[in-house]
């Protein structure tokens, strides 16, 4: 039901990690075109440096989905508010237990768990409704 919640932080480090190796792929793509640097080397057709460019779009392609998914997740958490956005956030974007959660709101467990499980309900719902939109139009 709520899987996609939990892939949070999971896309966060994806995107950390694409992030990085898009900025390396492109300062080594930079050295190949400087002709003070690896620029003065001929490349090889089947080499991975020649096909620098198009491992530089595909990273990009692959951020860009990356951080859509995040954002798309952000916005269904934030459309929440007051505790229930408290819980989904620090749930899922922080990755706190439902126990850190009542510990640092100042509320029991039972308290947290019984609103983490009806905002469950609701992202469900709101889940059900935007795809059977979708499909009718």
């Amino acid at each position: 039901m709520y899987e996609w919640l939990s892939k949070y932080q999971e896309w966060e480090q994806k995107i950390a990690l694409l992030d990085w190796e898009l900025e390396t792929y492109k300062e080594e793509l930079d050295r190949w075109k400087n002709p003070n640097d690896l620029g003065r080397y001929s490349l090889v057709k089947e080499s991975k440096a020649s096909k620098l460019e198009d491992i530089i779009d595909n990273l990009e392609y692959e951020l860009a989905v990356q951080m859509n998914y995040r954002f798309d997740l952000r916005k269904v958490i934030y459309s929440f508010k007051g505790i229930e956005q408290h819980i989904l956030r620090m749930k899922y974007v922080e990755g706190l237990t439902l126990q850190e959660i009542a510990d640092e709101l100042g509320y029991t467990y039972q308290y947290i768990r019984k609103h983490h499980s009806a905002i469950l309900k609701k992202v469900q719902f709101k889940k059900d409704y935007v795809i059977k939109v979708k499909s009718n139009n």
